[in-house]
């Protein structure tokens, strides 16, 4: 899959899913945390999910609002970025690969340290993303969300 901050790609170039930041279709309850808003959408333009960015977390939203991941944004040189459930259960975490599968490549793996999957920059705000078949849905929802907004101020 090919990811960038608009839209991610299947290999057979079949757009996947769209990102939509400042979405005027999606109306959450103000709060004194609430990040910058994006709507995630399907082909055929229903939602599939939504993104919060804020300072320190990236949170995986469902339609109706409720928390279904929350990435963590660890310091720098802290290692890399959690995937959460909203309950605190680790679902995987983004490593480096000590360059197996090439220079700046990262892994996606779970907490007993299998890779579920991997992504590479390709050039400016693009990505290659490879997952694996056994993975869940709310732990693909979550990478494909860091991408969108990996790098956005």
């Amino acid at each position: 899959m090919i990811v960038d901050h608009e839209r991610a790609r299947r290999r057979d170039r079949k757009e996947y899913l769209c990102v939509r930041f400042d979405d005027p279709d999606v109306r959450l309850p103000e709060g004194p945390e609430r990040g910058c808003l994006a709507s995630v959408r399907r082909p055929d333009g229903d939602i599939a999910f939504l993104i919060e960015r804020r300072a320190d977390q990236i949170l995986v939203l469902g339609v109706d609002g409720e928390r279904e991941a929350v990435i963590s944004r660890p310091e720098r040189g802290s290692g890399g970025p959690r995937i959460e459930l909203p309950d605190g259960t680790l679902l995987a975490e983004v490593t480096g690969t000590g360059g197996r599968y090439g220079k700046g490549v990262r892994a996606i793996a779970v907490p007993d340290g299998t890779e579920v999957g991997q992504f590479g920059k390709l050039r400016s705000r693009r990505w290659a993303l490879r997952l694996f078949v056994d993975h869940s849905p709310a732990l693909t929802n979550a990478v494909i969300a860091y991408l969108f907004t990996a790098g956005r101020s």
